[in-house]
């Protein structure tokens, strides 16, 4: 049993706000009242970093670390970073026009992108060493993309960054990429590429590994492929599947692992207006690989790892869509049921989930006990721009943001029960931010006890209005048709059966067993006993037989090919010493 822990001893989780009216607002809480509920107020903690005030009022953009410990301001004229331990600037950059910044996992480093200036000398792109504004790194990058920025991608140690050019991925030192690169990965057409977090101990054999993505051009099919570092000049996994023209990555936690989201612009089927999509999950540290088939026919709205690196959700397939856990072999292995949902959103400690219905759904929310298996609660948060678990794993955050939404902006908090709990509203909100925080700031708890005044809250809620029906009465098959669709299918746990196989495999399995049937009927066997027994007409000796024939047939070409002046290679030359070893032991089998 695990230690008891002192909650009072934990540092209360924070907030970054940035608003019309407030600019960038740093806040702890919210506060809780005497009885120990939260309250609308945050206690503002912009105060107690050196020169922060002066900053928030012109900031354009914000962004923190990956594990929390710096926090960057972008403004017009400079970009300032934070050290949030700390409380003080650690680093002014005074480049004007930058468009968007990016920090490095442990915030050791700052990477600006401006528009490219005609006739400038220097690169547009740039790395900054934070500890002494050094340029560290400066090159030429004409576009910026949402999609694959950062365009420089440290592993989450900084041991290794990766940047893509034309037809390669380079490596550098991530903590020296002044020294130049150590490496270059070729791969022509290259699209996308990943780093996956440093290893853990289920993946030592390597530290490091790279995942590129090529798209489908031409008739040639889409790639993708992951490579070792250090380790040889040759992918050691690669999938090609066609209808794939961009791809992204998401590595599970070990490293051990990587799921291939691909996507296309248009369905050739037709079923979708917004293009087609699908989900491979490749395997580093093993030979294997497959597809990600669910039951419900669809495009995948979303997929997402547990903290843990062991399993994952997808959830595919057209409203009510389809929401499964999946183990490591891509076997399902929990189905949660179909509903209206299109978002997975895993607590930092891996042992609650949110699924929820964004974007152009209701705001549904289902907040489940992973450990458990079963439902917490629900709740609605209509409008719901961003959403995300706080670092403690405590409170699920949604936002309403400008400029998607120019009414009702604001933030609303919730319990893992799915019980509201705080809401401030702002005139027009930009973006909220929790602070992250490493793994071993916060432990991993399982639920409370509910407050009794949210209980009592749930109690005094009036039922559900349901229609009056008069005894007798015949009830609409389209109306409860129109019911089911609404509300979806229950959650329920998935036998251990394999992966789910496509359509075309289960084809080719079903003609196997009826070509079994018809041999069994021929030789009198009845058809449960064929399917245990495999198709051949041949036995044992005879299929050897053929295979040696087929051999001696190949040597009898390669001598042809000596009689005319060709030059034999040491296979075929190999090949020709066994001539006689074949012919003694075709005349034994015949």
């Amino acid at each position: 049993m695990s230690a008891k822990v002192n909650i009072s001893s934990l540092p209360r989780p924070e907030i970054c706000l940035r608003s019309r009216e407030e600019g960038v607002t740093l806040a702890a809480g919210p506060v809780r009242d005497e009885a120990g509920n939260l309250t609308n107020e945050f206690d503002s903690i912009v105060n107690d970093y050196d020169g922060l005030s002066e900053a928030v009022l012109t900031a354009k953009s914000s962004i923190y670390s990956e594990n929390g410990e710096i926090l960057g301001i972008l403004s017009d004229s400079s970009v300032k970073l934070y050290s949030n331990s700390e409380r003080k600037l650690k680093l002014e950059v005074n480049e004007p026009s930058v468009r968007v910044i990016a920090l490095s996992p442990l915030g050791s480093f700052v990477l600006t992108w401006k528009k490219h200036e005609k006739g400038s000398e220097n690169g547009n792109m740039i790395v900054w060493r934070i500890a002494d504004g050094e340029k560290v790194f400066q090159v030429f990058e004409r576009n910026y993309a949402e999609d694959t920025w950062p365009a420089v991608k440290w592993t989450s140690n900084e041991e290794i960054a990766g940047h893509m050019v034309k037809n390669a991925v380079h490596l550098y030192k991530g903590q020296a990429m002044e020294e130049g690169i150590i490496r270059k990965i070729q791969f022509d057409r290259v699209s996308s590429f990943s780093l996956a977090s440093t290893p853990g101990p289920e993946c030592n054999d390597f530290p490091f590994r790279i995942a590129v993505f090529r798209g489908e051009q031409k008739g040639k099919p889409a790639q993708a492929s992951l490579f070792n570092h250090p380790g040889g000049e040759t992918a050691v996994r690669t999938k090609s599947f066609f209808r794939a023209e961009s791809a992204s990555f998401l590595w599970a936690p070990q490293g051990n692992a990587v799921l291939v989201k691909t996507e296309t612009s248009v369905d050739v089927t037709g079923a979708s207006y917004y293009g087609e999509s699908s989900v491979y999950l490749m395997r580093a540290d093993v030979d294997y690989d497959c597809k990600i088939v669910m039951k419900k026919e669809g495009n995948f709205q979303d997929v997402a790892w547990s903290p843990k690196g062991k399993e994952f959700v997808a959830i595919a397939g057209s409203m009510p869509a389809l929401a499964v856990l999946f183990n490591l072999k891509g076997d399902p292995v929990f189905q949660f049921g179909e509903v209206h949902r299109n978002t997975i959103r895993w607590s930092p400690q891996g042992r609650f989930l949110c699924l929820g219905g964004f974007g152009n759904l209701s705001g549904d929310m289902d907040f489940w006990d992973i450990n458990k298996k079963k439902i917490m609660g629900s709740n609605k948060a209509n409008c719901a721009v961003d959403f995300s678990w706080s670092p403690d794993g405590r409170h699920f955050m949604t936002a309403t943001l400008s400029p998607r939404m120019k009414v009702d902006n604001g933030i609303t908090m919730y319990t893992y029960y799915g019980d509201k709990v705080f809401e401030k509203s702002y005139s027009e909100l930009y973006s909220a931010k929790w602070r992250p925080r490493t793994a071993d700031v916060y432990p991993d708890r399982p639920q409370s006890p509910r407050l009794k005044s949210l209980n009592k809250e749930r109690e005094g809620k009036p039922k559900a209005f349901v229609p009056y029906r008069p005894p007798g009465a015949p009830r609409s098959r389209a109306a409860e048709r129109f019911r089911a669709e609404r509300e979806g299918s229950g959650p329920k746990k998935i036998a251990s059966t394999g992966p789910v196989i496509s359509k075309a495999a289960a084809r080719r399995q079903r003609k196997k067993l009826a070509e079994a049937a018809k041999a069994a009927e021929a030789e009198g066997k009845t058809a449960a006993e064929a399917q245990n027994q495999p198709v051949s007409k041949y036995s044992e000796s005879e299929k050897k037989l053929r295979k040696l024939k087929k051999q001696l047939k190949a040597i009898v070409e390669i001598e042809k090919k000596l009689q005319s002046g060709v030059e034999l290679n040491e296979q075929q030359k190999d090949k020709l010493s066994k001539k006689s070893e074949i012919e003694t032991q075709i005349q034994e089998l015949s």
